[in-house]
Protein backbone atom coordinates (compact mmCIF):
# COMPACT_ATOMS: atom_id res chain seq x y z
CA UNK A 1 0.00 0.00 0.00
CA UNK A 2 2.73 2.45 -0.22
CA UNK A 3 2.14 3.04 -3.91
CA UNK A 4 5.06 1.24 -4.99
CA UNK A 5 5.64 -0.49 -8.62
CA UNK A 6 7.68 -3.69 -9.25
CA UNK A 7 9.44 -1.79 -11.51
CA UNK A 8 10.39 1.14 -8.92
CA UNK A 9 10.96 -1.41 -6.46
CA UNK A 10 13.19 -3.42 -8.98
CA UNK A 11 12.74 -6.67 -7.22
CA UNK A 12 11.89 -10.15 -8.63
CA UNK A 13 10.85 -13.55 -6.82
CA UNK A 14 9.50 -16.74 -6.04
CA UNK A 15 6.37 -17.39 -4.08
CA UNK A 16 6.65 -20.47 -1.65
CA UNK A 17 2.51 -20.06 -0.81
CA UNK A 18 1.02 -23.08 0.12
CA UNK A 19 -1.68 -23.88 -1.63
CA UNK A 20 -4.46 -23.47 0.82
CA UNK A 21 -7.50 -24.42 -1.32
CA UNK A 22 -5.53 -27.62 -2.58
CA UNK A 23 -4.61 -28.23 1.09
CA UNK A 24 -8.51 -28.45 2.03
CA UNK A 25 -9.52 -30.02 -0.94
CA UNK A 26 -7.10 -32.66 -0.38
CA UNK A 27 -8.06 -33.22 3.34
CA UNK A 28 -11.98 -33.26 2.08
CA UNK A 29 -11.13 -35.84 -0.75
CA UNK A 30 -9.12 -38.55 1.30
CA UNK A 31 -11.05 -37.61 5.04
CA UNK A 32 -14.90 -37.05 3.82
CA UNK A 33 -15.98 -37.55 7.32
CA UNK A 34 -13.65 -35.16 8.98
CA UNK A 35 -14.85 -31.83 10.74
CA UNK A 36 -12.70 -30.67 13.22
CA UNK A 37 -9.16 -29.98 12.02
CA UNK A 38 -6.43 -29.98 14.48
CA UNK A 39 -3.40 -27.13 13.41
CA UNK A 40 -0.54 -27.40 15.23
CA UNK A 41 2.06 -24.16 14.52
CA UNK A 42 3.55 -21.63 16.65
CA UNK A 43 1.90 -18.64 16.93
CA UNK A 44 5.10 -16.27 17.47
CA UNK A 45 6.42 -17.37 13.94
CA UNK A 46 4.54 -14.81 11.11
CA UNK A 47 4.93 -17.50 7.89
CA UNK A 48 2.74 -19.97 10.59
CA UNK A 49 -0.01 -17.38 11.59
CA UNK A 50 -0.36 -15.91 8.24
CA UNK A 51 -1.04 -18.91 6.86
CA UNK A 52 -2.99 -20.49 9.74
CA UNK A 53 -5.02 -17.29 8.95
CA UNK A 54 -5.81 -18.19 5.53
CA UNK A 55 -6.02 -21.78 6.48
CA UNK A 56 -8.85 -20.59 8.73
CA UNK A 57 -10.76 -19.01 6.35
CA UNK A 58 -11.29 -21.81 3.70
CA UNK A 59 -11.85 -24.09 6.04
CA UNK A 60 -14.67 -22.22 7.58
CA UNK A 61 -15.91 -21.61 3.63
CA UNK A 62 -16.06 -25.32 3.71
CA UNK A 63 -17.93 -25.75 6.83
CA UNK A 64 -14.85 -27.11 8.68
CA UNK A 65 -14.03 -26.16 12.29
CA UNK A 66 -10.03 -25.06 13.10
CA UNK A 67 -8.84 -26.24 16.13
CA UNK A 68 -5.97 -24.26 17.16
CA UNK A 69 -3.36 -26.51 19.09
CA UNK A 70 -0.45 -23.54 19.60
CA UNK A 71 3.11 -24.25 20.73
CA UNK A 72 5.88 -22.27 21.62
CA UNK A 73 9.46 -24.45 21.33
CA UNK A 74 9.91 -28.17 20.28
CA UNK A 75 9.47 -29.97 23.46
CA UNK A 76 5.71 -28.65 24.03
CA UNK A 77 5.38 -29.97 20.35
CA UNK A 78 4.28 -33.80 21.74
CA UNK A 79 2.15 -32.52 23.84
CA UNK A 80 0.17 -30.76 21.34
CA UNK A 81 0.23 -33.80 19.07
CA UNK A 82 -1.58 -35.82 21.67
CA UNK A 83 -4.15 -32.99 22.36
CA UNK A 84 -4.59 -33.20 18.31
CA UNK A 85 -5.47 -36.23 17.99
CA UNK A 86 -8.11 -36.19 20.68
CA UNK A 87 -9.69 -32.76 19.54
CA UNK A 88 -9.37 -33.31 15.49
CA UNK A 89 -10.69 -35.44 13.12
CA UNK A 90 -7.78 -34.98 10.87
CA UNK A 91 -4.66 -33.51 12.01
CA UNK A 92 -3.10 -30.18 9.62
CA UNK A 93 0.57 -29.04 9.83
CA UNK A 94 1.42 -25.57 8.36
CA UNK A 95 5.13 -24.60 7.15
CA UNK A 96 6.02 -24.12 10.72
CA UNK A 97 9.71 -24.05 11.68
CA UNK A 98 8.89 -25.35 15.38
CA UNK A 99 6.99 -28.08 14.48
CA UNK A 100 8.49 -28.79 11.68
CA UNK A 101 12.38 -29.55 14.13
CA UNK A 102 10.30 -32.86 15.23
CA UNK A 103 7.60 -33.76 12.33
CA UNK A 104 8.81 -37.47 13.13
CA UNK A 105 7.35 -37.51 16.75
CA UNK A 106 4.11 -35.90 15.47
CA UNK A 107 4.04 -38.21 12.74
CA UNK A 108 4.57 -41.55 15.51
CA UNK A 109 1.62 -40.02 17.56
CA UNK A 110 -0.34 -39.70 14.99
CA UNK A 111 -0.01 -42.58 13.80
CA UNK A 112 -0.52 -44.45 16.98
CA UNK A 113 -3.66 -42.72 17.24
CA UNK A 114 -5.17 -43.98 14.10
CA UNK A 115 -5.41 -39.95 12.85
CA UNK A 116 -5.07 -38.68 9.31
CA UNK A 117 -2.34 -36.22 9.37
CA UNK A 118 -1.44 -33.86 6.73
CA UNK A 119 1.48 -31.32 6.43
CA UNK A 120 2.43 -28.50 3.78
CA UNK A 121 5.93 -29.21 3.37
CA UNK A 122 6.45 -32.07 1.39
CA UNK A 123 9.93 -32.35 1.83
CA UNK A 124 9.09 -33.58 6.06
CA UNK A 125 7.16 -36.74 4.62
CA UNK A 126 7.87 -39.37 6.87
CA UNK A 127 5.68 -42.15 8.65
CA UNK A 128 2.51 -41.27 9.94
CA UNK A 129 1.50 -38.79 7.31
CA UNK A 130 -0.87 -39.65 5.22
CA UNK A 131 0.02 -36.71 2.33
CA UNK A 132 1.59 -33.48 1.63
CA UNK A 133 -1.66 -31.14 1.22
CA UNK A 134 -1.15 -28.09 -1.14
CA UNK A 135 2.32 -28.27 -0.37
CA UNK A 136 5.44 -26.24 -1.22
CA UNK A 137 8.13 -27.83 -3.10
CA UNK A 138 11.16 -25.85 -2.27
CA UNK A 139 13.32 -28.09 -4.84
CA UNK A 140 10.98 -26.31 -7.52
CA UNK A 141 11.27 -23.24 -5.55
CA UNK A 142 14.82 -23.30 -5.83
CA UNK A 143 15.27 -24.10 -9.36
CA UNK A 144 12.49 -21.21 -10.40
CA UNK A 145 14.87 -19.16 -7.98
CA UNK A 146 18.03 -20.56 -10.61
CA UNK A 147 16.23 -19.73 -13.41
CA UNK A 148 15.46 -15.76 -12.27
CA UNK A 149 19.27 -15.42 -10.91
CA UNK A 150 20.73 -16.59 -14.77
CA UNK A 151 18.11 -13.47 -16.41
CA UNK A 152 19.46 -11.22 -14.00
CA UNK A 153 23.15 -12.11 -14.05
CA UNK A 154 24.25 -13.59 -17.05
CA UNK A 155 21.34 -12.39 -19.54
CA UNK A 156 21.30 -8.84 -17.77
CA UNK A 157 17.88 -8.96 -17.75
CA UNK A 158 16.41 -5.95 -14.92
CA UNK A 159 14.37 -7.62 -12.00
CA UNK A 160 11.46 -5.38 -12.83
CA UNK A 161 10.72 -6.76 -16.37
CA UNK A 162 10.95 -10.69 -14.66
CA UNK A 163 7.82 -12.23 -13.67
CA UNK A 164 7.10 -12.80 -10.04
CA UNK A 165 7.23 -16.83 -10.49
CA UNK A 166 5.05 -19.33 -8.14
CA UNK A 167 6.00 -22.64 -7.23
CA UNK A 168 5.11 -25.18 -9.02
CA UNK A 169 5.05 -23.47 -12.68
CA UNK A 170 7.53 -24.79 -15.38
CA UNK A 171 9.50 -22.17 -17.98
CA UNK A 172 10.41 -23.27 -21.84
CA UNK A 173 13.91 -21.64 -21.13
CA UNK A 174 16.93 -23.78 -20.62
CA UNK A 175 19.63 -22.62 -17.78
CA UNK A 176 22.68 -22.24 -19.25
CA UNK A 177 25.75 -21.34 -17.29
CA UNK A 178 27.38 -18.02 -17.52
CA UNK A 179 31.06 -16.83 -17.07
CA UNK A 180 30.48 -14.19 -14.50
Amino acid sequence: KLGLTPKQLNICGVSDTVDVDKAIQTINTLIPDAKNIAIIFNPAEANSECLVNKLDVTLKQKALIPVHIGVNNETEVATAATIATQKGDAILIPTDNTVACVMNLVGKIALKAKKPLFICDSLLISNGILAAAGSVNYKECGKLTAQLVEKVLCKNQKPHNLAHLRRGVSTREKTHTCSR
